[in-house]
């Protein structure tokens, strides 16, 4: 379920800029399944980047068997001190010259470069949104990502009196003039944002 909602938000984007969205699940297809999958859509040869981003080990292991020669596996989200992963370091030396990075190792002028794509929209963060609430929804906010319900992130508008924790697939229900201003396959937008607020504070003003 989570796997078609992103596919669902994020696929119209994609093939905006480009780019086909495919989503495998080790659920659906199981581990063989996945990577077998991946080989065929690269011709064999492997993903150029890998990001992991979650920490399991069994995870970290097979991500680096999909790693193509000259590729980089991501550990983006880290593993826990001590974790023992089992992994062939071969191709750390051999012809493959794969590498394994721990951190996005940014620089401050790295985030300050990231800052400045968003500032001039080349970036948009706000599309990692799926849902938003008041300060007396954010309890059950941060249990529902701490529990992996969400598969985004959850802003928290704390002046935003009167609004429980809403995914954006509700909105329509909810305020439906909120869920107007929302972008290409549902996403949130500056706009739909202008729109809560707006709705929220008139709200609390009633």
């Amino acid at each position: 379920a989570r796997l078609a909602l992103v596919a669902e938000r994020y696929g119209a984007l994609a093939r905006r800029m480009g780019v086909e969205l495919i989503c495998l699940s080790e659920e659906a297809l199981g581990a063989s399944g996945v990577a077998a999958r991946v080989r065929e859509l690269t011709g064999g040869r492997g993903v150029d980047y890998c990001v992991v981003l979650a920490p399991d080990a069994g995870v970290a292991a097979r991500a680096w068997d999909l790693v193509a020669p000259g590729g980089v596996l991501n550990l983006f989200a880290g593993l826990n001190r001590g974790t023992k992963v089992p992994l062939d370091l071969n191709p750390l030396r051999d012809g493959r010259q794969r590498r394994i990075v721990g951190s996005s190792g940014s620089r401050i002028e790295d985030l300050a470069g990231v800052l400045e794509k968003a500032c001039s929209r080349v970036l948009a963060p706000e599309q990692a949104t799926v849902a938003v609430t008041g300060l007396e929804g954010a309890r059950q906010a941060l249990q529902g990502v701490a529990e992996g319900h969400y598969p985004g992130k959850v802003v928290v508008y704390p002046h935003a009196r009167g609004l429980p924790l809403t995914t954006l697939s509700e909105m329509a229900a909810r305020m439906p003039a909120v869920a107007a201003r929302l972008g290409e396959g549902g996403v949130w937008t500056r706009e739909a944002e202008e729109e809560l607020l707006r709705e929220c504070l008139g709200m609390r003003d009633a």
